[in-house]
C-alpha cells in the first residue's frame, strides 16, 4: 500500500522472499506509488527466488519501489539461489522501480515484460520523494518513489525515450543493456552570452572517468578521488554547489 515498506530478510541460506521453481509471486503498487519492499537474501540465498541450492520461480513486478539483493556476490538477486541452476522462473517487469542492488544479476541476465520483450534498466538520478513520470506510455507506472540516493530504476526495451520526471526533460537510449538516463540541464554559455541546454550524465562521489563527447552536471556538493577525463567531456557546475577533487599518491586532483 502506498507509504508501507516491507522488510524481508532471509535467515541462514534462505532467499528474502522464497519463490522457488513452480510457484510465482506478482508486486503490484497502488496508484500513488510510494509502497516499498526491499528483500534481502542470506548467503547464498536471491533476493527474491531460490535459497542456497534452490531452484528459483516467476516473479512478476508491476509496480511499487523493489529492491533485491542477494546474499552473495555473483548470485542472481532475482533467480535461483547459488548453485540452484539456470533453469528457474522467468522474471518480469511491467512497472515501478526495480533495483537488483547486490550482483545487478537476474535470471537470463536481463527480465522480459509482459509483451516478451527483454527490458533493462535505465538509471534516472536527480530526484526526491515521489517522482511523477510522464510521456513515457511504455511503461506501465506513473508515480515511482526515488531511493535515498535520489535515483529510480526503469525497466525499458530497446528504442530512444524522451519523458519528464517530476516536470524536468530526461532522454534515454536503451541499446542491449543497462544506461543511465540523461538530464536536461541549463548552463551559461559565456562565449555567445546566452543561456543553453545540454543533455547531462549526474556526477556522483561514484563517478571515476568523464568521458568523451558527454556532458556531467554536479548538482550536489561531494568530494572525489582520482578523477579521469577520457577524451574532450563537459561539466556543469550547478549554482551553489562545490565539487572537491582530489588526486591520490602522484595524481592530479583531475587528470586531463
Amino acid at each position: 500500500a502506498d507509504g508501507t515498506k516491507l522488510t524481508a530478510n532471509g535467515s541462514s541460506s534462505h532467499a528474502g522472499i522464497e519463490v522457488s521453481d513452480g510457484n510465482a509471486l506478482t508486486v503490484w503498487g497502488q496508484g500513488g506509488g510510494a509502497g516499498t519492499l526491499v528483500a534481502t537474501g542470506k548467503s547464498g540465498g536471491a533476493g527474491i527466488g531460490g535459497g542456497n541450492g534452490v531452484k528459483g520461480g516467476t516473479v512478476t513486478i508491476n509496480g511499487g519501489t523493489v529492491v533485491a539483493k542477494s546474499g552473495r556476490t555473483g548470485t542472481w538477486d532475482v533467480g535461483s539461489g547459488k548453485g540452484g541452476g539456470d533453469k528457474t522462473g522467468e522474471f518480469f517487469v511491467n512497472g515501478g522501480s526495480v533495483h537488483l542492488a547486490n550482483s545487478g544479476m537476474c535470471r537470463n541476465g536481463y527480465p522480459q515484460n509482459a509483451a516478451g520483450a527483454q527490458v533493462y534498466c535505465v538509471t534516472v538520478a536527480g530526484l526526491e520523494g515521489l517522482v511523477r513520470l510522464e510521456d513515457l506510455d511504455a511503461y506501465g507506472t506513473n508515480h515511482i518513489l526515488a531511493d535515498e540516493d535520489g535515483k529510480v530504476y526503469l525497466y525499458l526495451p530497446n528504442g530512444i525515450y524522451s519523458f519528464k520526471a517530476n516536470d524536468v526533460s530526461y532522454s534515454a537510449t536503451v541499446s542491449n543493456g543497462p544506461t543511465v538516463a540523461l538530464r536536461a540541464t541549463p548552463y551559461w554559455d559565456s562565449l555567445s552570452g546566452t543561456e543553453k541546454s545540454a543533455f547531462c550524465i549526474l556526477m556522483d562521489a561514484g563517478t571515476k572517468v568523464l568521458e568523451d563527447g558527454k556532458w556531467y552536471v554536479v548538482e550536489r556538493g561531494f568530494a572525489i578521488c582520482d578523477l579521469t577525463v577520457n577524451g574532450a567531456a563537459n561539466l556543469i557546475l550547478a549554482d551553489g554547489t562545490k565539487l572537491t577533487a582530489n588526486g591520490l599518491s602522484s595524481h592530479a586532483g583531475i587528470e586531463v
